[in-house]
């Protein structure tokens, strides 16, 4: 199911990228083609905008033509050229037509270029002039009077023609008005070349309206967009026709994956049941021991005693910091038990004994609740001399919550005043030799123990004095004393499990054949590589058998390379040889050898992929219970690195320092195993960051190598190392004062508290440099250093307070309601007296600034209370601090 939905996630997520990505082509599109309209929009404009001036211009000059004017100028040349084609236009008349056209304007510069040429043609029209005067007369009377007409009746016509033809005709009469600038620049007269100019005529004369066309062509592009939008919508109607069609069959391939899946998990749970129905009270397992406690009660001491090894010496600081597992034989246990069980007379029905040794320290609460969780009966060992401390009541409440059966241990019985040692005797033989006093003692300390326990709402009694009604009250908790140092009491911890295994969860330890099996610890092992320690609670595991895992990147299956398990009575964390197995049979703690083995988690189930199951049910089974363990993984953005030798061990310490520790410490990367260079180079991004004090790494039983060690004096990174957990808390928090410490040295100077002081005017000691006074702190802290001012004089500045003296003692701070005697500097003004420019009227306040405030709250905060921060918010008003 995973699977499906990922494989749609992914998808939708490609449809959606390439849906985006057109529609942010079609978008840039549509802006180009906008920009390019606006484009031509304005040139139109500047186009109107010239032609408009250069309307106006020879309006001025008189030169300007409406349409009318330039129809009756063609059709006067083509007359012209008609009548020059019959012959009937004598020369004298051609010179009289050429001195009747409209004179010519032309460009200063063609003027400049051609100025000999105009000097010519004048020279010689002034001579044809001279030559006839008559017709000079009449040209003159002429041209007074056309010019005269034209205007007045051709003024109206023209703006009405100009107002509904200038938008339509306005490059024609672009193209007129540079007709005769062409004209100009040959530096002939208009109608030189009737001809060419009759063309040229006839070509603009076709009235093309270059507007329309614009529209025409804007249409056309419109229409060739759209069919290519069309052709894209169609490909893309038919790229999501293929993309459903591929989605469906992925669905249907999903929904067979799920029906089979379902199909397998019926038959997997169904199989489940058959075998549960064939349990056998005859056929019992190991019960599942823990053992819980406060730190240094003496767990481990125990175990070892029962072991006859020494785990404890080989643990730094004798605390127990991983999750061991020891498998105690049936034959072991009959050994340890025969002295006892010759007068008790209890069938030891139980295979064995499995025993986790779950640390007892406050910092390793998940694991303890995993060995909680994994456990059958349980062994809570409290301190006889101190009685319940924080993490026994703590594991008493956890094992209480989830019905677990338990002993507890009152241990170091051998502390007792006067104690006569009996070696790995019962305990009722031991209490036999012990004098009357210490059998007082004895019975106190028992007694008290007793009371705690009934605080926390437990009955509970010595062992052998309870009667057969208590042992049947599920409530009734049997007390053992024991000795781990001498041995005493070992024996009847021993088979008060038993029984209590036997006769209270008889149904929960019967054997079955359905696999129940957690991963304890993934570790590297020199010479067999990652292995995986797991416990195998009921069921079989066999080599060979494709075992699925849960790791952060998914399920991943692998086959069982090999079983190994320690020898009897050993623990699996104590280098030993390995017992290598074919077949394992719950329950027993097992070392798994496979590949792919590194990113697996701990306190996940193991299960195994049969002939008849389904393997994705199977992966969806494992990948269950991944969500509560990836929350306490997760990391911070700002933080320390952390380190740790194992997976249980980094769960322990994320743990402790974001939930134990106060405030808590941010963490901001994880490892696992030895450190290398490169994890110095990731954490040393912190002083990049501005965060100094986090380029640290927080390493647990972790070596360090020699360029790691030299990289990271190099960049500024400390690396912080410890065997025992909340020792690595201790070093930081001792760093993280030393910082505290050092920043508020360097804030001192900066940050001001605040108060306000009132002079006493019966105690003036010195009015001028230095000012001492007596004075009485009416509100807030006044310290040596604090700067004074009077407010009500305009913020004059009185001089910084340098020492404080009450009772002829030298003070550092005074808080409200105190009389002390203070001295007051003033090195920038030294003239400022007491009675001239202040005096007892006028109340003295702290000049606090927005930097004195600022330094308060990142330095200062805890010495400050409720009401001295009311002080502030009511100074910043006075001293108008935003």
């Amino acid at each position: 199911m995973q699977e499906r939905i990922q494989k749609q996630r992914e998808e939708e997520e490609r449809i959606r990228v390439a849906e985006e990505a057109e529609q942010a082509r079609i978008a840039e599109l549509e802006a180009k083609e906008e920009a390019e309209l606006k484009e031509r929009e304005e040139e139109r404009e500047r186009k109107k905008a010239k032609q408009r001036e250069k309307i106006e211009r020879q309006k001025r000059e008189g030169t300007y033509m409406t349409k009318a004017q330039k129809a009756k100028q063609r059709l006067a040349e083509q007359r012209l050229e008609a009548m020059r084609a019959a012959g009937m236009l004598p020369t004298d008349a051609e010179d009289e037509v050429k001195q009747k056209a409209p004179p010519v304007y032309d460009n200063t510069k063609k003027k400049r270029g051609k100025a000999k040429s105009q000097q010519t043609s004048q020279s010689a029209t002034a001579e044809a002039d001279s030559s006839h005067p008559e017709k000079q007369e009449e040209d003159e009377q002429e041209d007074e009077s056309a010019p005269v007409e034209e205007p007045k009746a051709e003024e109206k016509k023209d703006e009405t023609e100009e107002k509904g033809d200038s938008d339509d005709d306005w490059e024609e009469n672009a193209s007129s008005g540079d007709e005769w600038d062409a004209s100009d620049s040959d530096g002939e007269d208009k109608f030189g070349d009737l001809t060419k100019r009759l063309e040229k005529v006839t070509a603009h004369d076709e009235d093309v309206d270059l507007i329309e066309l614009e529209k025409k062509k804007e249409a056309e592009r419109l229409r060739q967009l759209g069919i290519l939008r069309a052709e894209r919508d169609k490909v893309e109607a038919e790229k999501r026709e293929q993309m459903e069609v591929e989605r469906a069959e992925m669905d249907r391939k999903d929904a067979i994956k799920a029906q089979l899946r379902d199909e397998g998990k019926r038959k997997r749970l169904e199989q489940e049941r058959i075998n549960l129905a064939a349990r056998s009270p005859d056929d019992l397992r190991c019960p599942i021991v823990v053992i819980m406690g406060h730190v240094d009660t003496g767990k481990t001491k125990l175990l070892d005693k029962i072991r006859k090894t020494n785990v404890q010496e080989g643990e730094a600081g004798g605390i127990t910091q991983q999750i061991g597992a020891t498998y105690f034989e049936k034959k072991t246990l009959e050994q340890q038990v025969s002295k006892l069980n010759a007068t008790e007379n209890v069938e030891l029905k139980v295979p064995g004994m499995l025993v986790i040794d779950t640390p007892g320290h406050e910092s390793f609460t998940n694991l303890r609740s995993r060995g909680s969780s994994l456990c059958d009966v349980a062994i809570l060992v409290v301190d006889l001399m101190h009685g319940l401390e924080q993490q026994t009541i703590e594991s008493l409440t956890m094992l209480r919550k989830r019905g677990v059966p338990f002993v507890v241990a009152l241990n170091k019985v051998d502390r007792c005043y006067g104690w006569k040692t009996m070696k790995d005797s019962p305990i009722r033989d031991a209490l036999k030799l012990q004098d009357d006093s210490t059998m007082s003692e004895f019975r106190s300390r028992a007694t008290d123990a007793k009371v705690q326990l009934q605080e926390q709402g437990v009955n509970s009694n010595l062992y052998w004095e309870m009667g057969d009604d208590d042992w049947t009250n599920s409530d009734f908790i049997p007390l053992v004393p024991t000795s781990a140092v001498t041995g005493e009491g070992i024996q009847d911890v021993l088979l008060l499990l038993c029984q209590m295994a036997q006769r209270k969860i008889t149904d929960q330890i019967m054997w079955h054949a359905n696999l129940q099996c957690t991963v304890l610890e993934v570790k590297a092992i020199d010479g067999l590589g990652m292995t995986v320690d797991v416990l195998v609670v009921n069921g079989f595991l066999r080599e060979g058998d494709r075992a699925v895992f849960c790791t952060l990147d998914g399920p991943i299956v692998t086959e069982i390379r090999g079983l190994l398990t320690p020898p009897p009575s050993r623990e699996m964390r104590i280098k030993s040889e390995y017992i290598h197995h074919k077949e394992v049979k719950g329950a027993l703690g097992v070392k798994l050898i496979g590949n792919n083995l590194e990113k697996v988690m701990a306190g996940t189930p193991v299960m195994v992929v049969g002939p008849g199951d389904e393997e994705e049910d199977i992966k969806a089974e494992v990948m269950s219970d991944l969500t509560k363990l990836e929350d306490k993984l997760s990391t911070d953005k700002v933080g320390v690195l952390v380190q740790a030798s194992t997976l249980g061990a980094l769960e322990a310490l994320l743990q402790f320092l974001r939930e134990e520790t106060k405030p808590p410490i941010p963490v901001s990367a994880i490892g696992i195993g030895r450190i290398h260079k490169r994890d110095v180079t990731k954490i040393s991004i912190m002083n990049e960051k501005g965060h100094p004090e986090f380029a640290t790494i927080l390493a647990f039983d972790v070596d360090i190598e020699r360029e790691a060690r030299e990289h990271a004096e190099d960049m500024g990174v400390r690396i912080m190392t410890a065997d025992i957990i909340y020792h690595l808390f201790d070093q930081f928090t001792r760093f993280m004062d030393e910082l505290n410490q050092r920043k508020r040295e360097e804030a001192t100077a900066v940050a001001v508290f605040p108060s306000i002081i009132r002079v006493l005017p019966q105690h003036v000691f010195n009015q001028k440099d230095p000012i001492i006074v007596g004075v009485e702190i009416v509100e807030g802290i006044l310290k040596v250093g604090t700067p004074l001012c009077v407010p009500a004089l305009g913020g004059l500045h009185i001089g910084k307070v340098t020492s404080i003296e009450m009772n002829g003692r030298e003070q550092e701070t005074a808080r409200k309601g105190l009389s002390v005697a203070i001295k007051i500097v003033n090195e920038s003004n030294p003239t400022i007296t007491y009675g001239r420019q202040f005096d007892s009227s006028h109340s003295l306040y702290s000049s606090l600034t927005r930097a004195s405030i600022d330094a308060l709250k990142a330095h200062f905060k805890e010495q400050l209370e409720n009401e001295d921060w009311r002080l502030v918010v009511k100074l910043k008003k006075v001293f108008n601090i935003i």
